[in-house]
């Protein structure tokens, strides 16, 4: 069994992704509460006694953890994008003495208006090695090994080739890039752009519109990552590799899964406030959903983002209380 792989925080796709680390290596998982191994245990009906070492704490501080005192293989953000920020200043102690630092989280610090690769930088330093896992996937494909595509993104190519060699598998393939602003960007817009695929859907436009917001929402990623990418230091690709991005599992691949799926939250909240439903009350209903912070960000930080007319639409239905139908219109008929 190989070195340690630590995953820090999780839900059921850290887990499920802890589990298929498993087969190969040793895995070490930091949760706050073992219920939520054991509900996910029970949900996809796995063995409690797993390959998973697991050490929890309340505080989601693990800084102190034995476990934690000798080198590890690699070292993995899994938590919700509410609590990266906490969970990295919590054990700053740790991730300090860390070459690298991985993550599977999706979206965008709503505190600060910044990318994780930003608060990274801000509390570690713009060296340390920093790598983004992406794409289309479900927690129950890879528990029951269904092939699975997902983009890996790395501002160090010899951290690209390494994550990459410890995570694949013949059912669990990952898409190389440089590209880390354009993969997190597409974990943002995804999920605006399936609250506006849930309105269209709302208002009895056909699939083809749907088709549509997607391609609008791939130019909006493009927009948002060019002008970022200008300023960006260390972290600027080419514009051939930022097309390649639009292309990817991180970018087309998860805007068709999350903005055609109804088991989408952010497409479901689209479709029931299209349809007349109280947004504060289908909020409550569903639990957290990324596209409703995630468009008030990007809206208090227009100008670090230059966002496009997906989110502008989606800001407007939701904070300025417009009527979704004319803007649809608009959206899916410039002329109109």
């Amino acid at each position: 069994m190989s070195s340690n792989i630590r995953i820090f925080g999780a839900g059921d796709w850290g887990l499920a992704f802890a589990l298929h680390l498993s087969k190969k290596h040793k895995i070490d998982v930091f949760i706050r509460n073992n219920k939520k191994y054991l509900d996910f245990c029970k949900k996809f009906s796995i063995g409690q006694e797993s390959l998973i070492n697991r050490h929890e704490s309340n505080t989601g501080n693990w800084s102190e953890t034995s476990a934690l005192q000798d080198n590890s293989l690699a070292d993995i953000v899994a938590c919700s994008s509410a609590g990266f920020f906490e969970l990295i200043s919590e054990n700053i102690n740790y991730f300090s003495k860390c070459q690298s630092v991985a993550w599977l989280t999706k979206g965008i610090d709503n505190k600060t208006g910044k990318l994780f690769h930003e608060i990274i930088d801000q509390a570690l330093g713009d060296n340390v090695g920093m790598c983004v896992l992406s794409g289309p996937s479900f927690a129950a494909d890879l528990v029951s090994n269904k092939s699975i595509e997902i983009s890996i993104a790395s501002n160090k190519s010899d951290l690209l080739d390494k994550m990459t060699n410890l995570i694949s598998s013949n059912n669990f393939t990952l898409i190389p890039t440089q590209d880390l602003i354009g993969v997190q960007i597409s974990g943002i817009i995804k999920n605006i752009a399936a609250t506006m695929a849930g309105i269209v859907t709302a208002l009895n436009y056909e699939q083809e519109s749907n088709m549509l917001i997607i391609e609008k929402a791939k130019e909006e990623i493009y927009r948002i990552s060019s002008s970022m990418q200008s300023t960006s230091g260390p972290y600027t690709v080419e514009k051939s590799e930022i097309l390649k991005t639009l292309d990817s599992p991180a970018c087309h691949g998860d805007l068709v899964l999350t903005c055609l799926n109804d088991i989408s939250r952010n497409r479901q909240f689209g479709y029931r406030i299209a349809k007349g439903e109280n947004i504060n009350s289908v909020l409550k209903d569903l639990g957290t959903v990324e596209s409703f912070s995630a468009t008030k960000t990007l809206h208090s930080n227009k100008e670090k983002f230059n966002y496009g007319e997906i989110t502008d639409s989606i800001y407007k239905i939701l904070f300025e209380n417009s009527n979704p139908a004319p803007i649809v219109k608009k959206l899916i008929n410039p002329t109109f």
